[in-house]
């Protein structure tokens, strides 16, 4: 299977009235395209109306319900799709956790899209066929629905800064917000939108990262390893590795060690 992105299904529905879909655990991205009629789609709490003209997107791995109006039922197409390059791709689109709808987009451009893609899916011998026909939807909804830069800017910046700075210890999130100009809580806002974590869990994520690449090379104290991963004590490095992992990071990297 393509795992840079794999078109993995395309399809066409006229609902019926009230016709509903969920709550149900989705293990693949979707893009709807309203056709007609319009309905309503709902996730964590928020309600979304979407219409003719409109795209909503629904995340992997998400549980989420979404219902076909009463008296205007939609009729949508459709399309399901994976792979490692989904999340890059979708940050330069407006597309977040909080903002799941398009405005309207031209339905003769978005169906044109949309058939490229059903002439492909489910066939191995297309698997590039079908990864540029989604790398073409995604272009036009670059162009069409665009990522506000400002925003985008701040949370990659953020990533690259967390990246640069993960092993020392004096990283504070509230160091990256002042040298950025936006608050702790806009920054927060900003990187969850767009990595759904918080920057604290992905600058830990690195430093996990890190410590458990030391720990494999066994070449270090756990004293050592804490403070080349960016942890300020040791303890607390191994009260939080333990915590993750099950055991101490000493068992880890003898367990890491020992001949298979």
């Amino acid at each position: 299977m393509n795992t840079f992105l794999n078109l993995i299904w395309a399809g066409e529905q006229k609902c019926d009235s009230n016709y509903k879909v969920g709550p149900l655990l989705r293990d693949r991205y979707i893009l709807h395209y309203i056709l007609d009629g319009q309905g309503i789609v709902e996730f964590k709490g928020h309600v979304y109306t979407v219409s003719k003209g409109q795209m909503f997107l629904i995340y992997q791995n998400e549980v989420i319900m979404y219902c076909a109006d009463k008296h205007h039922p939609w009729h949508y197409i459709w399309v399901d799709f994976s792979g490692n390059a989904v999340d890059e791709l979708l940050s330069h689109t407006a597309f977040t956790k909080e903002n799941r709808v398009t405005p309207f987009l031209p339905q003769e451009e978005v169906v044109a899209l949309f058939g490229h893609m059903h002439n492909h899916f489910g066939n191995p011998c297309a698997e590039t066929e079908g990864a540029a026909a989604l790398l073409q939807l995604f272009s036009y909804l670059m162009k069409k629905f665009p990522a506000p830069e400002s925003n985008r800017c701040i949370a990659l910046q953020t990533a690259d800064l967390l990246q640069a700075s993960a092993r020392d210890p004096n990283c504070k999130i509230e160091k990256i917000a002042e040298l950025l100009g936006v608050s702790r809580s806009q920054l927060f806002r900003l990187f969850k939108a767009k990595f759904d974590i918080s920057p604290k869990q992905y600058l830990e994520n690195i430093r996990f990262s890190i410590a458990e690449k030391l720990l494999h090379e066994n070449y270090l104290t756990i004293s050592e390893i804490a403070f080349a991963s960016g942890y300020a004590d040791p303890l607390h490095f191994s009260t939080e590795f333990k915590k993750r992992v099950g055991i101490s990071p000493k068992n880890y990297a003898t367990r890491s060690s020992s001949p298979s």
